[in-house]
């Protein structure tokens, strides 16, 4: 099933992202827009309904996993209440971001398949009192800004130290000139990345910018704030990731593991150079 956007056509994604909070300080800035309010119960428990029944059509696709994030204002009754809507729905898969001011919820985010708990500052990587069936659940991820990159070897030592997490590390998603300024520059993030491990991937940034051969593809997925729900949740990605290529990058190696190539990058000369 395709959907065409301002970006061509992209395929119907099979994930919804609920967004909880009105106010999520600790998120990456990835164009999502700020909501007016908070998400409620009731309104949550309609758009699981939405996402997972009412798409179900020949002209429509259901969504079958789900991301949420925002939770740091949420209370363990109100996580059980979200736990028991999501499995009457019948979502087959979920995903809670977490980051580390918000890890005392981890003991009442046992609904969910997978955890990703976000490190946005070198005194993130304190010690947590995570449970033990959590181990198989949980992954890092470090956010590129320029304080973690110059403190990336410890803050990866500290982590691997306390528990065999996977890592992902995610640079910023270049949307804005500010947001470029702010973000550690490509150079920098070169020589820093070239002296950890190869097997840590990194997301958001081209394969032949990171000089590295592990990547992870950013994935297709409806968002949804209080104030876009159901028909008029946002396709996320395709409207903000620019999946214009030169001539150059057409036949490039790793076109189908990229994430597309930033309409950003490109403005600011920043050199790209197809692999082989």
């Amino acid at each position: 099933m395709l959907r065409w956007t301002q970006a061509g056509a992209v395929s119907a994604p099979n994930t919804v992202q609920l967004r909880l909070a009105k106010n999520y300080e600790k998120r990456v800035p990835a164009g999502a827009p700020h909501p007016s309010r908070k998400l409620s119960l009731v309104e949550l428990r309609e758009n699981l309904h939405y996402f997972r029944h009412t798409l179900d059509t020949p002209r429509s696709t259901p969504c079958f996993s789900i991301t949420l994030s925002g939770l740091q204002e949420e209370s363990k009754d109100t996580l059980a209440t979200i736990a028991f809507d999501i499995q009457q729905v019948g979502f087959q898969y979920t995903r809670a971001h977490v980051d580390t001011q918000s890890a005392h919820l981890l003991p009442y985010l046992h609904f969910a398949n997978h955890i990703s708990l976000s490190i946005n500052h070198e005194e993130d990587q304190k010690r947590y009192n995570i449970p033990h069936e959590f181990l198989s659940k949980i992954q890092w991820t470090i956010v590129l800004n320029p304080g973690t990159l110059l403190s990336l070897h410890t803050i990866i030592d500290s982590l691997t130290q306390q528990y065999p997490f996977p890592i992902i590390l995610l640079y910023p998603f270049p949307l804005t000139t500010q947001i470029i300024q702010n973000a550690p520059p490509i150079q920098e993030l070169q020589q820093k990345i070239s002296t950890i491990s190869p097997s840590i991937p990194i997301v958001g940034i081209p394969q032949c910018l990171s000089k590295r051969t592990q990547s992870k593809r950013t994935s297709n997925r409806w968002y949804v704030d209080a104030d876009h729900q159901k028909e008029k949740a946002l396709l996320f990605f395709p409207d903000l990731l620019r999946y214009y290529k030169s001539e150059e990058c057409r036949f490039c190696s790793a076109t189908l593991e990229c994430d597309g190539f930033f309409a950003q990058y490109l403005n600011e000369k920043t050199t790209l150079s197809p692999l082989e």
